[in-house]
């Protein structure tokens, strides 16, 4: 990736005021814990970067919601906590993140222009407007139900749960009330329409709509994660994304629920017919 022209690499050594490090390092971590970095691979990657400014000693205590570093400096001993936003960081927030990661570590980049770089990818709009968010949804939504080989009755029913689904998620990112509540209400309207519109109309079972249409909201990650940092000791990381899987479970599995309680049950299930064949789940 090209660099700024103001930016120029250091040269090998260079050692840096603990003071500016120790910002620098509070800002990174943060980072990595909000593009959903295991904590033990956070602690691996800060102590590389502190290394190569020429920092030793450094202390780290990450959490998935925050991180507690301490540094040396002169005679006396600094300690600052910096807590992690809310709001996960993009795909490609998350690919400038560790493309600076990896320059810092090879010292091709010196601290005050990787603090503008980090800036500048944290205050980055999105590569694609609402429209973008709202149309890109029902093609992934399509594509995972592909993955189940379904009836050609299936395909105009993902493209119109997908264009739900992406409206509710463009909304819930201006309404901050709805954002809180975004599996809940999207597991809800999904089951909703699946049971009680598009699966009656279309013949189509309405399990096979709502599978592909909620999926993006499993938190998959959280859950491995969370298993991987338990294995490795890390208890309160491991059981807060646990926990936070765990919790966002059930608020899908209450929405599915409710959903399925209003629409009702079908009489029988549909015969969803031939499939599209083996060639489905390539595309």
């Amino acid at each position: 990736m090209a660099h700024p022209p103001s930016e120029s690499p250091r040269s090998p050594g260079t050692t840096q005021p603990p003071e500016s490090v120790l910002e620098l390092l509070e800002l990174l971590g943060v980072a990595m814990c909000e593009a959903g970095e295991s904590t033990d691979r956070i602690t691996m990657i800060l102590d590389e970067v502190a290394t190569s400014f020429g920092t030793h000693g450094v202390r780290y205590f990450v959490l998935p919601t925050g991180v507690f570093v301490r540094v040396e400096a002169g005679g006396a001993t600094r300690v600052d906590f910096t807590p992690a936003g809310n709001v996960a960081l993009r795909l490609d927030q998350v690919d400038a993140l560790y493309r600076l990661i990896d320059d810092l570590r090879h010292q091709r980049t010196a601290l005050e222009a990787a603090r503008a770089r980090l800036d500048g990818l944290r205050a980055a709009k999105p590569r694609f407007g609402p429209l973008g968010t709202i149309l890109g949804t029902p093609v992934l939504i399509l594509g995972l139900g592909l993955m189940l080989n379904p009836s050609p009755d299936a395909i105009p029913a993902y493209l119109v749960l997908g264009l739900l689904v992406g409206g509710l998620r463009w909304w819930a990112e201006r309404v901050h009330t709805l954002s809180l509540v975004l599996p809940v209400v999207a597991a809800f309207v999904v089951t909703w329409v699946s049971f009680g519109v598009v699966a009656p109309l279309l013949g189509v079972p309405p399990l096979d709509l709502v599978i592909p249409s909620l999926i993006t909201f499993l938190p998959g990650a959280a859950l491995t994660m969370g298993t991987v940092e338990l294995s490795l000791g890390a208890m309160i990381a491991g059981s807060s994304r646990l926990v936070y899987g765990l919790a966002r479970l059930l608020l899908l599995s209450f929405g599915i629920t409710v959903g399925v309680q209003v629409a009702g049950l079908p009489a029988s299930l549909p015969d969803p017919g031939p499939g599209l064949g083996a060639w489905a789940p390539w595309v």
